[in-house]
C-alpha cells in the first residue's frame, strides 16, 4: 500500500524509535501491505514491515499484523 522513511509513519514510526533506538530508526523505512484475498477481514489483510540499513544491505528487521 504505501512505504515511508520512520519520521514520516506516524504511530508506526514511533514504534520503529521505541524498538531499536531514535538512531536506528532515522533510515528505518516503514513498509504498509495489503492483502487483498484475505479481505474483508481488516486484521488479517493488513500488515507491516521494518526495513533498516545495515553494513550488507537493506534486511527487514520487524514484522508486524
Amino acid at each position: 500500500m504505501a512505504s515511508s522513511r520512520s519520521a514520516f509513519a506516524g504511530g508506526r514510526g514511533g514504534q520503529a524509535g521505541l524498538l531499536c533506538g531514535a538512531k536506528a530508526a532515522r533510515p528505518t523505512a516503514v513498509v504498509q501491505l495489503l492483502f487483498p484475498w484475505l479481505l474483508p477481514s481488516q486484521s488479517l489483510s493488513q500488515g507491516v514491515v521494518f526495513v533498516g540499513r545495515f553494513h550488507g544491505g537493506y534486511q527487514v528487521w520487524y514484522v508486524a499484523h
